[in-house]
């Protein structure tokens, strides 16, 4: 028997929920005609002319097996036994009724292989359907759906829309007694014309106006402001934190993703306070075409009080700008963690006494320059990247040595080595790309350098294996050892240090880290934060944003950069961190898994004197374009007594979640279930692969209490597929690797 549709069922189920059921009664006859038609007559009882019918054939022609007529007809396609079902729902007499009976068909004479087959072409507003079914005779009758209400007769037809959406578009082709279908789900119909003006307001204030044309049910529009920040709307406005051009994008990506209005946008009117750090080369003490530009550095922005205000840190900009209202200010470059001295007595390392006031809201060119003072081959940090969980690679990567931060290779012609000790269940897999080759000797890996004034981020980087019997929370740590072949390091604090980091869940590969996590009272070391993101969409990414609001137990002036795995400009406003990645491109994970993935790092000290108990808590909101913010999990650290400090906590926590064991998997896996209340009931699993087609789906019962579900997959392919959940408290999805 034909189960009833699940629209069929949730209508009846929708009616039966606001009325009481009083005495009525569904019932119906039937009689054959020629070829495959039945006639349909309900003789319900207890009905008015409020009465509302329906009805299923039970034949699964999509589009056509269904009607909500009280005496309709159908043609069937083949002789057999049908389930019909009748319901029948009336508000005002509060009746419900559902009858089901079997219907023998005899007179279907379909001995015709008939196929029904469409093709289109769409122009703006209209759409041509030709009919290229197949197996038909000269007596073929066709019946359009267009999926906007209205419909066709012809074989071939043209149809002009009224407004741009996604329509569902069927076809039915009748030819002696044989019945065929068609259906196109998500016929995209689109006839935007996108545009927008724009306008300055006060203090970097830009104004924006859609003056699109065909918008009728496109919903509301978005906006790139080409800073890394989004909004939404016809007319919005954006404030921007600095002068320069951005690429401003208008879309409405629901429907019409393709369809984008593109301007660049000139802002001129920032209040603030901007410059250059550089290496004066010409020794003139003013800034030159010449001169070489200085990156990486922290630039400071305090009020009259002496409080900080605001940061800006860059690895691609060669200037800085500081948004500040009118008001009296100083800036001061942070140079406590380089080798660094200024080049010239005025401004040295700090200039004050600036003043903004309403007539002159900006100062340009508050420049500094800077020279060497010695070298520094210390530890910087360090940086995983890539799924750290069992079974899978990832890569990890020491930040050593200052010539990668200002861009003055103050450690030129320096030597030494580095030494990295490695422990927890991980294996040397590989180095990689551009790391220079280490001597191994247990789980010692020893680095020869010629001159440390040639680094980059990735010459101290190895790919390791996670062990497939590491389990959630197992920690992996690297120490760090440096030793100069010279002496003259004005930094040998630095020349040791020791990281790690946590074996993870495989469902959200967009999370945040820190290390250490429990600390004693008293500690006044660096906390290491991380924060990963991956474009788990389906079209590369052109610009992301991290907004991330700082715990007010953190002294923001020990704030720094220490790695980016794409070029970077940042903002701290107060205690909130906005990571701008412009440009960045970043390829979707079903295209590119491994360029897909980003990573951020920065350390900062806790403030002084916090008690037993204190929290240092974090988390950030990462912003994929046009896309709502997705949401990482919190990090805490805990202020304890040494005797508690533990040495397996894992910094993923307090995040509803959805992860996968074994991953990869040989088909046979366990969908676990973290922080997920309310589990009992019918709940939807799906797999879909990466051609985005569901390989797999199950509506599966859950206990009360349910933390897991055995799945087997063995019929899967190897590849890389997405496990999604679909329940009450919403849908969490998580990456698939099949591997036998």
């Amino acid at each position: 028997m034909k189960k009833i549709s699940f629209l069929f069922f949730l209508m009846i189920q929708l009616v039966s929920s606001f009325v009481l059921k009083s005495q009525c009664s569904a019932n119906f006859v039937f009689s054959q005609g020629l070829n495959g038609l039945e006639t349909f007559t309900s003789t319900s009882t207890g009905t008015n002319l409020s009465t509302m019918y329906f009805w299923d054939f039970g034949e699964p022609i999509s589009g056509f097996n269904t009607s909500s007529l009280m005496n309709p007809s159908h043609i069937y396609g083949s002789n057999g036994i049908y389930s019909v079902t009748l319901a029948i729902a009336n508000g005002t007499a509060g009746c419900t009724s559902t009858v089901v009976q079997n219907v023998t068909i005899t007179s279907s004479p379909c001995n015709l292989p008939i196929n029904a087959n469409w093709t289109s072409t769409v122009s703006g507003a209209s759409a041509s359907f030709v009919s290229i079914s197949t197996g038909t005779t000269g007596s073929a009758t066709y019946s359009w759906s267009f999926g906007d209400g209205t419909g066709s007769n012809s074989p071939n037809s043209t149809h002009n829309y009224t407004m741009s959406n996604f329509y569902n578009v069927k076809l039915k082709v009748v030819d002696g007694g044989c019945v065929d279908s068609l259906s196109l789900n998500n016929l995209n119909l689109c006839f935007l014309q996108p545009s927008f003006i724009s306008y300055q307001g006060i203090n970097g204030i830009q104004n924006f106006t859609s003056t699109s044309t065909g918008t009728l049910g496109l919903g509301v529009p978005s906006w790139n402001y080409g800073d890394g920040a989004i909004g939404s709307g016809p007319l919005s406005s954006h404030q921007y934190t600095s002068n320069g051009n951005f690429n401003v994008f208008l879309s409405y990506p629901t429907v019409c993703p393709n369809y984008t209005a593109f301007s660049v946008v000139t802002v001129t009117n920032c209040y603030g306070i901007g410059g250059f750090l550089y290496k004066d080369m010409n020794s003139n003490c003013n800034k030159d075409i010449s001169d070489v530009s200085l990156m990486n550095i922290p630039v400071k922005l305090y009020n009259n009080s002496g409080s900080l205000i605001a940061q800006y840190h860059s690895n691609q900009s060669t200037s800085y700008f500081l948004n500040a209202p009118p008001g009296n200010y100083s800036v001061r470059v942070d140079t406590s963690f380089l080798p660094l001295v200024p080049q010239c007595p005025v401004p040295g390392i700090d200039s004050t006494n600036l003043v903004l006031t309403l007539g002159s809201p900006q100062m340009q060119n508050v420049n500094f320059n800077f020279s060497c003072s010695g070298f520094d081959v210390g530890c910087y940090g360090l940086s995983n990247l890539g799924f750290v969980f069992p079974g899978v690679s990832h890569t990890m990567r020491s930040v050593v040595g200052s010539s990668i931060f200002g861009n003055l290779n103050c450690s030129q012609g320096v030597g030494g080595q580095v030494i990295l000790s490695i422990s927890g269940p991980v294996t040397f897999d590989n180095v990689i790309p551009g790391s220079l080759t280490p001597t191994i000797s247990g789980n010692s890996y020893t680095f020869n350098v010629v001159d440390f004034g040639s680094l980059s981020y990735n010459s101290f980087g190895l790919s390791l294996l996670t062990n497939t019997n590491a389990t959630i929370g197992n920690q992996i740590c690297v120490g760090v050892t440096v030793t100069p072949s010279v002496n003259g390091d004005v930094n040998l604090n630095n020349n040791t240090a020791t990281f790690c980091y946590s074996v993870g869940n495989s469902y959200d590969p967009n999370q945040k880290e820190v290390y250490p996590m429990d600390v004693p009272v008293g500690f006044q070391d660096w906390l290491n934060y991380s924060v990963h993101f991956q474009n788990l969409g389906n079209a590369p990414a052109m610009n992301i944003r991290i907004l991330d609001t700082l715990d007010n137990n953190l002294d923001l002036e020990t704030f720094h950069v220490v790695y980016n795995s794409h070029p970077y400009y940042l903002t701290l406003d107060g205690n909130v961190a906005n990571f701008i990645f412009p440009n960045i491109m970043l390829p979707d994970s079903t295209s590119n898994p491994i360029g897909s993935q980003g990573l951020v790092k920065y350390k900062v000290k806790p403030k002084p004197g916090l008690l037993v108990g204190t929290q240092v808590k974090n988390r950030a909101h990462i912003y994929f374009d046009f896309n709502p913010a997705v949401t990482t999990n919190q990090t805490i650290n805990n202020y304890i007594l040494d005797t508690q400090i533990g040495v397996n906590k894992s910094s993923f926590i307090e995040k509803e979640s959805l992860s996968i064991y074994p991953n990869p998997s040989n088909g046979k896996l366990n969908l676990l279930f973290a922080n997920l209340s309310n589990m009992e009931g019918q709940n939807c699993i799906e797999v879909i692969d990466a051609m985005g087609n569901i390989v797999y789906n199950e509506v599966a019962d859950f206990a009360k209490g349910s933390v897991s579900k055995s799945l087997n997959l063995n019929h899967l392919t190897n590849g890389i597929y997405t496990v999604k959940l679909a329940t009450s408290r919403g849908s969490f999805v998580s990456k698939l690797i099949i591997r036998k």
